[in-house]
């Protein structure tokens, strides 16, 4: 595609600029009895705090992800349904810190960000589904109302040992979907229908929809919370609304690849004012918030997660070193997702060696990408209770490392899986090890920085704005044809003049 002429001339114009409530008691667990075949997990937000409280999970993983390195320390600005008093919407309350963009009030829990560029969050319990022995259940509950077409939700059933920390659907940013896997999606357009694909060595089966608008099955609502349900089988998917009896995907499939994988939840936003139309009634072109309660999965089975005690993330502004409250189980994964080129040590910084980034759709060679977010999935040592971490910058970013975890199937029985991400206490800052210090490593400048961040707003819908070298690139090509143009124009004026 080309840039139309008003996308041309603000790009052109863009390179201007290079001249406190107590933590919830309860956290909603209630997996049914011993893991048997059969056995059920629920799970519910439970808790009606007096302001909207940051969801402090354990046994889940969660991530919140912003792609503007701007947005890494605090998201931009976002008035989030419920008042601060957790009054229901439409009351809103403003949430800025990456804590608060998961949230409870009145016993569900609310995703709720509007990054400038894309972001995502993704909310995986610690239990595998399974199908294996038949038909594979997951239903939770979820608000309807849309606030834009580029503000949606999806589902990612992936085998254990190809699960991303970061999946996406999409082109912009990050290394795209698994190896295998099963994925939901919500459409990027209104009114709203479902599709998805089937994975299986990269290749996708496409998942069709049956053509059913949620919009004409649900009045949009931001308080009710409709029943949404995934069945799996070896050779068959349906998603839909059970209780209405409606089906947005519903065909055979192909055989499976896998029986068993964990589920993730994700809520993804990109630009959501972009090429929007507010609609009386319906869009307000700004960021989402998801109301989500009443989670289940049947058959399930235990995993270990074992989060570390990272804070919000590992850089140079943190302690390198990250701990764990009990060893890693034999046969652990570290897993995590970075930018930069990151290195990891498991004694003390005496040696150090590259974490395996895990193949995606877009990376199938599990390549570190450029200033892209990669999902990291490495063996671990048993018994490793500290892993210490060093990275490279790339040029329009300083390293990065977040959601840090160990994942195991070992048996996860008496393990501490409390997460410390969001609410433990943070490593305090220590001296810089294994590696050159911040001072010595490049950093871009800013003035490129927010040419960039133009050249992704206005070139958005034409380009894979994620790899930052392709925007720099474009950057620098712009520049010299500037620059040639003025050489051409300032050699005419010199031949008038003679």
């Amino acid at each position: 595609m080309r840039f139309g002429v008003g996308a041309g001339l603000r790009l052109l114009a863009a390179l201007g600029l290079l001249a406190s409530v107590p933590l919830l008691a309860v956290d909603g667990r209630a997996a049914t009895g011993p893991a048997a075949a059969g056995d059920v997990f629920s799970f519910n937000w439970s808790g009606k705090p007096s302001a909207p409280q940051p969801w402090v999970p354990q046994g889940w993983d969660v991530i919140v992800h912003s792609r503007d390195a701007r947005t890494w320390q605090a998201l931009d600005p976002m008035p989030a349904q419920h008042g601060a008093d957790c009054g229901a919407p439409p009351a809103t309350h403003l949430v800025t810190r990456y804590e608060d963009a998961v949230f409870i009030c009145n016993n569900h829990m609310m995703t709720a960000f509007m990054p400038g560029g894309y972001g995502e969050v993704e909310m995986a319990p610690d239990h595998l589904v399974d199908w294996s022995q038949g038909t594979a259940i997951i239903s939770w509950h979820q608000s309807t109302y849309r606030t834009s077409p580029r503000d949606w939700t999806d589902i990612n059933v992936t085998p254990f040992a190809d699960n991303l920390v970061l999946p996406a659907n999409v082109t912009v940013d990050l290394s795209g979907e698994p190896r295998n896997g099963v994925h939901i999606a919500m459409s990027t357009a209104f009114p709203t229908t479902f599709s998805g694909s089937i994975l299986n060595d990269f290749n996708a089966t496409p998942l069709a929809g049956t053509g059913a608008v949620l919009e004409h099955v649900l009045p949009p609502s931001l308080t009710v919370r409709a029943h949404f349900l995934l069945e799996i089988s070896r050779t068959h998917i349906r998603f839909g609304l059970p209780d209405q009896n409606v089906w947005f995907v519903d065909q055979d499939a192909p055989a499976l690849p896998f029986t068993s994988g964990i589920v993730q939840l994700g809520h993804h936003s990109y630009t959501p004012d972009k090429e929007c139309t507010p609609t009386p009634g319906a869009l307000t072109c700004t960021g989402d918030t998801w109301h989500w309660s009443d989670f289940s999965m049947q058959p399930a089975h235990p995993f270990t997660m074992m989060p570390a005690d990272t804070g919000s993330h590992v850089s140079h502004d943190t302690s390198s070193t990250v701990h764990f409250t009990v060893g890693a189980p034999a046969g652990s994964f570290l897993r995590f997702a970075a930018v930069g080129a990151i290195t990891v040590s498991y004694d003390g910084g005496k040696t150090w060696r590259e974490p395996k980034v895990q193949p995606a759709t877009s990376n199938r060679d599990g390549v570190v990408r450029g200033s892209l977010f990669n999902s990291y999935w490495t063996a671990v040592p048993e018994g490793t209770t500290t892993v210490m971490f060093d990275g490279q910058d790339t040029y329009f970013s300083p390293w990065w490392v977040k959601d840090v975890a160990i994942w195991s199937t070992g048996d996860p029985a008496n393990l501490q899986t409390g997460d410390a991400r969001l609410a433990g206490p943070r490593s305090a800052p220590a001296t810089h090890q294994g590696g050159t210090t911040a001072a010595d490593k490049p950093t871009a400048p800013p003035r490129v920085v927010a040419v960039l961040r133009s050249v992704r707003r206005y070139g958005g819908r034409y380009l894979p704005v994620g790899d930052d070298y392709l925007g720099f690139i474009l950057v620098g090509a712009l520049a010299m044809t500037c620059v040639a143009l003025g050489f051409q124009l300032g050699s005419r004026r010199r031949r008038k003049r003679r």
